[in-house]
């Protein structure tokens, strides 16, 4: 900041002697007066000078007094900030700008202290401060739009960032920073228009193809959108999220086999990233391949020994598998790593019910469960089914009921309601709610059963 003050080594040395001759001067009035001294050592550079520039010189030492002390404000301030006393450092840099009103930098470090006091639309005026001394600073612009988009104001935010890229336009930034409001505002057209140029500029740069590929899912381009996460692929073979993204779009297309090709394209890039295998194992899962998900997941474990998720899955696909034991172990590890998973909880205590094993520790996991998610209607649904088969009808009952207002969609709570309904004696009710079951998914060869045995015992 002091660098600009002086113009000169000569002018230095001659406001120096202007602070000398006035300190003199002040000291010694009344003597001069005493002895009639015809002139002040001020008055004799005056004339000394000429009148013009010693007026210049004293206007000079009068604003290094003001620099001087408003620089000295500033360094306090910046001290402050440092210290993360950021009211002392705002006031500090407030008397640094009313010393120097035209200082730049004084702007921009009164809107970082104001950001950090949540103190936004202030921010904004001394960014717009900023703007108004240098209005080429392409920076203010960004910090204007980032400030906005804090503020949710897409409109003011957009508006900067094009004043940017009509000064720079190929700037990648701005353009994708633009691309990203875009989306927010669902203008996926203009989103994509920008994305397009960018590739065309930087074909290098993965993530832009991948970040081409979400738009066409909001789209619903699916096979635009593979497409981009398979070209985000080839310009870096680790990036993994394209790999996750591109097989879980050809699952919804019903490609599982090429999802799972995918994956394991992935894995022989990165034998040993988890994800990749967690969604493999997912994959394998969905296509009824469970001894290979079983050896994905028991990868990760491998890799990552309290990876949850993993445990978690292997219990589910053992579950298909039919080995229950196995999927109470592994509940049961999933509960020891983290003892407030509510979907293990639930899943150990509704099994136990379901095997009419341990039905009191059944009754307190999913309690411990719906502690978590209190308004969980298949938690809410389990804690019934584990009282019906305690013997307990008229409370599972009323579980069982709320557990139906709760999640009204799902054929198993209708089933386990007509069976305590039918227990109760209360056959309609009870053929009522199975058929309601049997509606949601009518391939319930149980229900269908039971509905028969209803109608011939009528």
């Amino acid at each position: 900041m002091l660098n600009r003050f002086l113009s000169s080594t000569i002018a230095v040395f001659v406001i120096g002697l202007l602070f000398l001759a006035q300190e003199a001067e002040g000291v010694n009035r009344h003597n001069a007066e005493a002895v009639g001294k015809p002139a002040s050592l001020i008055e004799n550079i005056k004339r000394i000078l000429g009148f013009d520039l010693a007026i210049r010189l004293e206007k000079e030492r009068e604003q290094l007094t003001k620099e001087s002390s408003s620089y000295a404000h500033y360094t306090m301030g910046v001290v402050f900030d440092n210290q993360n006393q950021a009211e002392q450092a705002k006031h500090e840099y407030l008397r640094a700008k009313d010393l120097t009103p035209d200082e730049k930098q004084i702007y921009l470090r009164l809107a970082s202290v104001c950001i950090k006091l949540n103190q936004t639309d202030e921010a904004i005026e001394y960014i717009n401060e900023v703007k108004r001394l240098d209005p080429d600073d392409v920076t203010s612009s960004f910090l204007l739009a980032l400030l906005y988009i804090s503020k949710r104001d897409w409109a003011k935010a957009t508006a900067e960032y094009e004043k940017v890229i009509e000064a720079h336009p190929d700037n990648i930034i701005a353009l994708s920073s633009l691309a990203d409001i875009y989306i927010i505002e669902d203008k996926l057209a203009e989103a994509v228009r920008i994305y397009e140029k960018l590739i065309g500029e930087r074909p290098e740069v993965p993530q832009l193809y991948f970040n081409l590929g979400i738009i066409y899912i909001k789209l619903d381009k699916k096979k635009k959108a593979i497409d981009s996460f398979r070209r985000a692929i080839e310009a870096d073979k680790s990036y993994i999220d394209a790999y996750i993204f591109s097989s879980g779009l050809l699952i919804k297309e019903g490609k599982k086999d090429e999802a799972v090709s995918v994956l394991r394209k992935g894995l022989e890039q990165n034998p040993e990233n988890v994800r990749l295998l967690f969604f493999l194992g997912s994959c394998l899962y969905e296509i009824g391949n469970y001894a290979q998900a079983l050896e994905s997941y028991n990868k990760i474990i491998a890799i990552e020994p309290d990876y949850t998720e993993a445990y978690f899955y292997l219990g589910i696909t053992y579950d298909k598998m039919g080995n229950r034991a196995a999927v109470k172990r592994q509940m049961r590890k999933v509960i020891e790593l983290d003892g407030d998973n509510d979907a293990a909880l639930n899943y150990l205590g509704y099994t136990l019910a379901c095997d009419g094993e341990n039905l009191d520790e059944a009754i307190e996991l999913i309690n411990r469960a719906l502690k978590i998610e209190p308004e969980n209607g298949a938690y809410v649904d389990s804690l019934g089914w584990a009282y019906y088969k305690k013997g307990e009808i008229e409370k599972a009952l009323e579980l069982l009921k709320k557990a139906v207002e709760l999640y009204g969609k799902d054929p198993v709570i209708f089933d386990h309601l007509g069976d305590a309904y039918y227990d109760l004696g209360k056959k309609s009710e009870a053929f009522q709610a199975w058929e309601k079951s049997l509606k949601i998914d009518p391939e319930q060869k149980k229900v269908k059963e039971k509905l028969r045995k209803y109608k011939r015992g009528k």
